[in-house]
């Protein structure tokens, strides 16, 4: 009930505001340190340790600069942020949650909206005062070290505001877990389960994916790019943070829509916690929940997916054979949180069995998604596009991370899988990568899995990658086991078109003007080559010449005869910290098919060494790995115990016989190179140490 005595429309908040916060003196005096502290005095001196000892980061670091102002590049400053939005919005309503106090604020001449205000604006003053004197200072400070100009404070204007919208949507949601709730702990609690709740449940999903679904591609998380932003407050705030400072690349929403959306959440959560302040029945202090009747959905929504999470959990701790103990440990996990949910609820062990229906629900719940699960009830690892769904395929084969070296300067990714990704690599004439996806799905039914090419060592197989591009513009995305055959004659079909073989390539993303200086290797020595400009330009343009003609099938079924190491200038300036201004582009492989490359390098003074002739061998060692028959178990799993023998050969036939199997060291460009555990030690003439070489299969 609400007195309306005396009440009065005109009514100044500014003396009743000011009353808020100095009630609330010690927040704010903590609001002003802790943010001084992780907003002025750590960028400093994370400044000046920059600046100081690292003279070539001046740029690098002006542009990152106003990523410190939100939390991007300031993890303290974000830890702060959500701190704080809980703190004010506890500490500005907790009289809602004691009865004394609620009947006593509610007696006064003023409406509940005005309560509700009240207490909204002094929270929001507590944090953005001292934040908006924090930015200044640190904007003061680099401004005194001359790192910003005119479009760099603009950019830190633009971060501070992410900072502030990333504060009032965790604000607003905390605020809401107070209106929902009748004590202190259980609004605290309802605060952070909010703030994260949506990208748990999408985490769980993909967790739970990978663990049941053969075919999964955990590393791209399928979900639309149009609600990717918006998962949980907590998500939204580091979106509002990046999206305000980041300057270059596509983001998942533009920054404006972003804004939009954003902005419609936040006015919307405000009016939903205003609304249920009105109608909050001042009894439910002291009260768990405040609204009974959602005892039984909150149960299902907190048993379900934190049970799910305690049997991944309880997983991890053994090697995963199955999925048999992770089900029975979610299924026992439900069970036990039903229970003490309702010991929360009543604070009486003797309810704990109360709600049966809920209970029940959460128990079917968690057994009947395990059970779709396990027996791939929505058909999951066999689902395949229509053709005429489909815009567009992409694949990517998971032996080319061994083949192919991209630095992020290329890609402006931190793997090689991103390649799949690339616009380039997206076929319209998709007809043979479609067929590598129809016989992964048939391997799978047959047990020929992902999972099994790598555990079962299934050597005429490998793992694919692809990605469908559909025409609404979704991209899914699924991972195969298919013949390595197959994939060969499917990448040399698309290598028949220069783009897909210049987006595939590294050497094609660079140019002679970025090459510093070239190393080649052999089988029996590395050297830098003297070139000059017009020497090192010749040698790139014949290089990526070769490799444009190369014969894919050369590529992965003969030995390279060596490889370029290129050193070349860092392009991208984002790439990770480093005292210099080079990078290394290797695994570039010559064959002798390679003819422009072989004659300018004969030209220019150098050759390569592709064999090893025996009357150059003092003396050879050959070293053999053999298992001794002696069976340890670790975790119900059999392993045999390793003997190295070591056997000087003499014979010249012999001698013969192993330096034919030595070769240059390359996986091919598909993997399944053919090395043994063998290997041997070679003294040369002319060497003062030993050389090891791998064996390849006779």
């Amino acid at each position: 009930m609400t007195s309306k005595t005396s009440y009065n429309k005109s009514i100044s908040y500014k003396k009743f505001i000011l009353e808020n916060i100095r009630q609330r003196g010690w927040l704010a005096a903590l609001s002003f340190i802790a943010l001084f502290l992780v907003q002025t005095v750590y960028p400093t001196l994370n400044m000046e340790n920059r600046l100081s000892n690292f003279h070539s980061d001046y740029n690098r670091y002006q542009e990152q600069f106003p990523e410190m102002l939100n939390g991007v590049r300031n993890a303290p400053l974000s830890f702060v942020i959500v701190l704080l939005a809980v703190l004010c919005a506890t500490s500005g309503y907790s009289y809602l949650h004691q009865r004394e106090k609620s009947d006593f604020f509610h007696g006064f001449p003023l409406k509940r909206t005005q309560w509700y205000e009240i207490s909204y604006y002094g929270g929001l003053f507590i944090f953005l005062i001292p934040y908006l004197f924090a930015s200044l200072c640190a904007i003061a400070v680099a401004a005194g070290r001359k790192l910003i100009s005119a479009p760099i404070f603009g950019q830190c204007i633009l971060a501070v505001f992410g900072g502030i919208l990333g504060f009032i949507i965790l604000y607003h949601t905390a605020i809401l877990a107070m209106m929902l709730t009748g004590k202190l702990l259980s609004g605290v609690l309802a605060s952070f389960v909010l703030f994260v709740y949506g990208d748990l449940i999408n985490s769980l999903f993909h967790d739970l994916s990978s663990y049941f679904f053969d075919t999964y591609f955990g590393y791209y998380k399928e979900s639309s790019n149009l609600f990717q932003p918006y998962l949980s407050p907590f998500h939204m705030y580091f979106n509002f943070a990046s999206q305000t400072v980041y300057t270059s690349g596509t983001p998942a929403c533009p920054l404006p829509l972003f804004l939009l959306i954003s902005i419609t959440i936040i006015i919307a959560l405000w009016f939903l916690a205003r609304f249920l302040y009105q109608k909050r029945p001042l009894e439910a202090a002291e009260n768990a929940l405040v609204y009974p009747k959602t005892a039984s959905v909150i149960k299902i929504l907190i048993a379900v997916p934190t049970a799910l999470f305690i049997g991944i959990y309880a997983d991890s701790f053994y090697y995963h054979f199955d999925n048999k103990w992770m089900i029975i440990c979610c299924i026992l996990s439900v069970i036990l949180l039903c229970g003490i949910i309702e010991f929360i609820y009543t604070q009486d062990l003797r309810q704990v069995c109360n709600r049966k229906y809920s209970s029940l629900i959460s128990i079917l719940g968690v057994i009947g998604i395990l059970g779709a699960l396990q027996f791939d009830v929505f058909g999951y690892d066999t689902w395949l596009p229509e053709t005429d769904k489909l815009d567009s395929m992409a694949f990517f084969a998971d032996p080319f991370e061994n083949y192919f070296m991209y630095p992020d300067s290329f890609l402006n990714t931190n793997t090689p899988k991103d390649l799949i990704n690339v616009d380039e690599m997206q076929q319209k004439d998709f007809e043979n990568i479609y067929v590598l996806a129809q016989e992964g799905i048939l391997n799978q039914e047959n047990g020929i899995t992902p999972t099994a090419v790598i555990e079962d060592n299934l050597n005429d197989y490998i793992n694919i990658s692809v990605r469908f591009n559909k025409s609404d513009e979704q991209h899914i995305y699924r991972t195969y086991a298919v013949q390595r055959s197959h994939v060969l004659n499917c990448l040399e079909e698309l290598c028949e078109e220069d783009s897909y073989r210049k987006t595939l390539f590294p050497v094609f993303y660079l140019e002679s003007s970025d090459i510093l200086s070239i190393t080649l290797h052999d089988l029996l020595s590395t050297k830098s080559l003297d070139l000059t400009e017009e020497e090192k330009k010749a040698l790139f343009v014949a290089y990526q010449t070769d490799v444009l003609q190369a014969d894919i099938h050369t590529l992965q079924e003969t030995d390279p005869i060596g490889c370029f190491s290129f050193f070349i200038k860092v392009k991208d300036t984002s790439i990770p910290e480093t005292n210099s201004s080079t990078t290394q582009l290797s695994q570039l492989y010559l064959y002798d098919t390679y003819k422009n490359t072989l004659e300018l390098l004969k030209q220019y003074g150098y050759t390569i060494c592709n064999e090893i002739k025996p009357e150059d061998v003092i003396q050879m060692t050959l070293i053999s790995y053999t298992t001794e028959g002696k069976e340890i178990n670790i975790n119900d799993t059999i392993f045999y115990d390793e003997s190295e023998s070591s056997i000087l050969v003499t014979d010249p036939v012999e001698i013969n016989n192993l330096l034919d199997r030595i070769s240059y060291v390359s996986p091919g460009i598909l993997g399944g190179r053919d090395f043994t555990s063998d290997s041997i030690e070679i003294w040369l003439k002319g060497n003062t140490e030993a050389r090891y070489y791998p064996l390849l299969q006779e």
